[in-house]
């Protein structure tokens, strides 16, 4: 997904979906880790976020931009004074939220917007968009929780646009 299929994503979403989407595509998180974050993972002073277990029994940190703190904000008001246990996300019903209600988000989602969108497309992106923007890969690699390089590379989704650019600007025998 580009910059602009995620702001038309964003104009469908109400208080919650915007926070999770800005989440997952600001950070790279998998769309379990999201389900699985408490109040206390979340540093809004600094955008830090702790991934407890996440894929392969690691924790990581992950880092989030004043949007996504913003909206964090938007959603739970008093997040300071929650408890630091309770779920970052929860159902209407009170309920964490779980890997098939975040599914079903999605898909309703992807309806309203008439953009195909997956938590995990939102993760490519945010990969995609972090090398686009300069980032090296062994950054990547960690803010990902890649235990492989390679596995870093096989989300990247250079488009042609791009790739030509950089050809243009860094190809010796262009005139």
């Amino acid at each position: 997904m580009n910059s602009s299929q995620i702001t038309q994503l964003l104009e469908v979403c109400d208080v919650q979906e915007k926070t999770i989407v800005l989440l997952i595509v600001d950070s790279g998180s998998r769309r379990q880790e999201v389900c699985n974050l408490k109040i206390g993972d979340v540093q809004i002073e600094n955008g830090m976020i702790r991934v407890v277990l996440s894929k392969g029994n690691k924790d990581r940190i992950v880092f989030i931009g004043q949007a996504t703190i913003n909206a964090i904000l938007d959603y739970l008001p008093d997040f300071n004074y929650r408890d630091k246990e309770s779920p970052l996300f929860k159902t209407k019903n009170g309920k964490p939220f779980n890997g098939d209600r975040m599914q079903k988000m999605f898909l309703r989602l992807s309806k309203q917007s008439g953009i195909k969108v997956t938590p995990h497309m939102l993760r490519r992106s945010f990969a995609t968009l972090s090398l686009k923007f300069g980032m090296d890969m062994v950054s990547l690699q960690m803010l990902m929780g890649h235990a492989s390089i390679e596995t870093t590379r096989r989300y990247i989704q250079l488009l042609s646009d791009d790739l030509q650019n950089a050809q243009k600007m860094q190809a010796p025998l262009i005139g």
